[in-house]
């Protein structure tokens, strides 16, 4: 299986009944993928570790999320090479790397422990807070969508309260009611019990 690590993304393969891992921290950095079947119970690794033009860098703290079309989509992180803000897909079906960093535009800046979330209906990765240290604030509270039909990032604004700035917050997709939910996270008064929801549909961060 893999190697002991944190920093990690993790995302659930309902077609397949298995949950795949990228990435992390332990005794380096890492960008391997692996695949832990439910049934059988067993790790396979899905793509040897690789530092090269067609893998991203090792990382941790980039968080993942599963779209639509079989992919685990990793953006950001950090390393011992610094702070990243690159957006990368592992095909699950040919078990490869596609670089889907913008040529141009805006894009969050760089950092790591954000959270991800990919909203179906939209076709979209959702960023959300963070640190970049050494290039802007930390914690970070921004919101970002990035449109993976048009490659595109473009920063969320939401209207009314929101969550006050964290890192290493945690997020599910409530694909019933379109919500991002967050719970918990660092904030610049220390750790955070508060759980909120934003309306995808609606642009607005509910306290709950």
């Amino acid at each position: 299986g893999p190697a002991p690590r944190f920093g990690h993304g993790v995302v659930y393969e309902a077609a397949h009944r298995r949950m795949i891992l990228v990435m992390g921290e332990g005794a380096s950095f890492f960008n391997d993928v692996w695949a832990f079947d439910l049934d059988k119970e067993t790790w396979t690794q899905l793509k040897a570790s690789a530092v090269s033009d067609d893998a991203p860098r090792p990382r941790y703290g980039q968080s993942a999320a599963l779209d639509n079309r079989g992919r685990v989509l990793v953006t950001h992180g950090f390393s011992d090479q610094g702070r990243f803000d690159d957006t990368w897909a592992f095909d699950l079906a040919s078990a490869k790397w596609v670089n889907l960093t913008p040529a141009s535009g805006a894009k969050p800046l760089r950092r790591c422990l954000h959270e991800l979330a990919y909203d179906a209906a939209g076709d979209r990765l959702i960023l959300f807070g963070g640190c970049s240290s050494g290039f802007g604030p930390c914690p970070q509270g921004d919101l970002w969508a990035l449109d993976l039909k048009s490659g595109s990032w473009s920063e969320l604004k939401p209207s009314g309260s929101a969550p006050t700035p964290r890192s290493n917050p945690s997020a599910a997709y409530d694909a019933v009611g379109m919500r991002l939910i967050l719970f918990g996270g660092k904030t610049g008064d220390g750790e955070s019990a508060e759980a909120w929801a934003y309306d995808l549909a609606g642009n607005r961060w509910t306290k709950l």
